[in-house]
Formats: structure tokens, sequence, C-alpha cells
């Protein structure tokens, strides 16, 4: 039997991972099913963006991102998706589910299995955090509530995120709200600044 993106004929560019593939089929298979109006197959076009990896600008740990567009140039309209190997799997479009799909196992993390292990993940954030909050404030102090204007807005930002419907993952614990454009955007919570990740999964400060 075809995978679902064999069926959807999904055209696949950049480092081919596959425990990711495994996961983002499994996704796409569960979203054709039980949201049919999401028009999956209307995005053909999937690209995953090199070697899974962390992003410690955001306190985000070990993922890769993929990125489904309509046209084979990866121009215009589509969906992106982080898949961690936990198995957690986040959209970046309003409307599309966030779910746990299965885990990786250690035989296909190979030397990175130990993303496995929640306490080395939890561990990973916290010092990630303290790292981010030391350069912050040798830089003067920009991103601490206490200080500057820059650090006022963000709070100002977050104040309105109440009325702009934040939403907290269960799983993850991302803090998020999606744009008029559908796109989504993530607020630190220690600093209070949003952020996205753009076409190529690299993350961008608001």
């Amino acid at each position: 039997m075809k995978s679902t993106l064999a069926r959807f004929r999904a055209k696949f560019t950049g480092k081919n991972v596959p425990w990711v593939r495994r996961i983002v089929d499994q996704y796409v298979a569960y979203v054709e099913e039980h949201h049919s109006e999401l028009k999956v197959h209307k995005t053909p076009y999937a690209k995953f963006h090199g070697d899974p990896h962390a992003s410690p600008k955001t306190n985000d740990p070990f993922h890769a991102s993929v990125a489904f567009r309509k046209k084979k140039d990866f121009k215009g309209s589509g969906f992106s998706l982080h898949v961690y190997p936990d198995g957690t799997v986040i959209a970046s479009k309003s409307g599309f589910p966030s779910l746990q799909m299965p885990s990786a196992t250690a035989e296909e993390l190979g030397d990175n299995a130990y993303w496995l292990n929640p306490q080395y993940v939890q561990q990973w954030k916290a010092q990630n955090e303290a790292s981010s909050s030391n350069q912050s404030s040798s830089r003067g102090g920009q991103s601490s509530p206490s200080r500057g204007s820059s650090s006022d807005k963000a709070t100002g930002k977050a104040k309105a995120s109440d009325k702009a419907g934040y939403q907290q993952d269960p799983t993850t614990g991302a803090i998020y709200r999606y744009l008029e454009n559908s796109a989504a955007v993530y607020l630190h919570p220690k600093y209070q600044r949003e952020y996205y990740y753009d076409e190529e999964g690299t993350t961008v400060w608001l």
C-alpha cells in the first residue's frame, strides 16, 4: 500500500530524514482523514530544511522543519510543520492540528538519541534560557522587563496578546497565536517577544 505522501505524488527536496518523513506521512494521513476541508493534497510539494536541529534563540529543542507549498518554486501559500523526536508535530497555519505521533526510535536518531530523554530536553531548555539571559544582560539588559523601553513594548505586545487569542500547546508548552493571514507567531515566555519561522525554517524575531 502506498503511503499518503506517495499517493499525493509529493515532491521531496532537501535532506530526506527517514523518521521525519515517516511522522510527516502519518500526520498528513490523519489530516486527510479527519480534516479533509484543509485540502492538504493541494500542497504537493514538500521540502525538508536540512538535518533536524535546535533553535537556541527561541529555546526550541531538536526538531525538523518541513514546508508544504502549492508550487514547485515554493512561493505562495502553504503550511509548515515542526517535527520533534518525541513525535510532536506543530503546524504553522491556523486550522491545522498539533498532534502527538509515534516517537522516533533511538536507532533512527543514532548519535542524537539523547533528545528522546525528556530530562535532557528540560535541562537543555533551562541552560539555553540562562545563556540567552546572560547574553541579553551583557548587551545592556534590553530583554529584562525592568529595564529599557524595548522591553516595555514587548510587554505591551504580551498584554495585547490576551485579546489576540494566544493559545498554549499542552504537549510542548509553546505559546502561539494566529495572524489574520493564518500564519502562526510564537511568544517567548520569559522575554515576552514574538517570533515566527520563515519558509526556510529560520527564526525571525518581531
